[in-house]
């Protein structure tokens, strides 16, 4: 087991999944059959936060850019779908303030409806799963990253999704 000086991290008490990916070097396929998609970046006015208090038109259309920013991601790995996954997100603030990682929820939602379905509107788009219920993903589970230079006002996802056998909760 990685201690978190060691670079790796631990999940309520699940096994070690290993250190963060390398995000700066894009080998998109990590050893174990993972799938390294992104990186995503999106500035401030761009995400969706649990605090936000938006109107229901500004909260779909930033939903509708994102699921097209997760969905072109997707497409350009050029890699085989899954039959089910597990899914870990890590998030690149743009300063070193103090964060509440469940406040992406939202963001981190549409990132992987994106992924999974395609943008708002699409038909017959062959996503990286099946379907994003919890019978084909696991997750996600949301990790804070400092492998990317800050960025004023930009932040930035790296979505990694590692194949299971069988289905998450037989």
């Amino acid at each position: 087991m990685g201690t978190a000086s060691q670079g790796s991290y631990r999940i309520m008490g699940r096994p070690d999944w290993g250190p963060e990916p390398d995000l700066l070097q894009h080998p998109q396929t990590l050893s174990g059959g993972a799938v390294v998609l992104g990186p995503v970046r999106l500035k401030r006015h761009e995400l969706i936060s649990a605090n936000d208090r938006l109107h229901w038109t500004r909260r779909r259309n930033r939903n509708s850019l994102i699921r097209a920013r997760a969905a072109q991601t997707w497409l350009q790995a050029h890699q085989q779908p899954m039959e089910t996954a597990r899914c870990d997100i890590w998030v690149s603030y743009p300063d070193q303030h103090r964060r509440d990682l469940a406040n992406l929820s939202p963001t981190v939602k549409a990132l992987i409806d994106g992924v999974v379905s395609g943008p708002a509107g699409w038909r017959n788009f062959n996503g990286i799963l099946p379907d994003d219920s919890d019978q084909y993903l696991e997750g996600p589970y949301l990790h804070r990253s400092k492998r990317y230079p800050v960025t004023a006002g930009v932040f930035t996802f790296q979505l990694v999704f590692t194949p299971l056998e069988g289905l998450p909760y037989e």
